[in-house]
C-alpha cells in the first residue's frame, strides 16, 4: 500500500538523498516502511510498466493452445 506522508523522511532508494513524499508499507519484519521521493516513484512505476506487460484482450489464448481445441 502506497501512501503520501506528512512527516519528514529521506528517500530509501539507492543513491538518492531527496526528501521522501511517499511511503510503501510492507509486512516485513525488518523494514516495514520504504520511503521514496516523487522522482524515484516515477522511475519505479516506469520500470514496473516495462516488466509487466498486460495480455491483449484480442488474444487471450496462445496459437498453440487454440490449435488443440
Amino acid at each position: 500500500m502506497i501512501r503520501e506522508i506528512s512527516y519528514k523522511a529521506t528517500c530509501d532508494m539507492l543513491g538518492c538523498k531527496n526528501e521522501a513524499k511517499y511511503c510503501f508499507f510492507t509486512r516485513k519484519r525488518f523494514s516495514p516502511k520504504i520511503h521514496f521521493c516523487e522522482n524515484c516513484k516515477k522511475e519505479l512505476f516506469e520500470e514496473l510498466g516495462r516488466s509487466i506487460i498486460p495480455r491483449s484482450l484480442d488474444a487471450p489464448y496462445s496459437p498453440k493452445r487454440l490449435s488443440k481445441i
